[in-house]
């Protein structure tokens, strides 16, 4: 779900964001961010996972 929605922010461009009113360019942006923060902690969630299952 979180990579779907990052897909979905991905494709709009500079072009797209810039015609939005400034509040909504910087959620966007903001959204964004946060989005690749959380596939991150998946990913880094998931890794740890892995490697207790391996040890147990």
């Amino acid at each position: 779900m979180v990579l779907s929605a990052l897909n979905v922010l991905n494709t709009k461009n500079d072009n797209h964001i810039k015609q939005l009113p400034y509040n909504q360019q910087q959620m966007f942006r903001d959204s964004r961010t946060a989005l690749l923060y959380c596939s991150e902690d998946i990913s880094s969630l998931l890794i740890s996972l892995e490697s207790w299952v391996d040890t147990e």
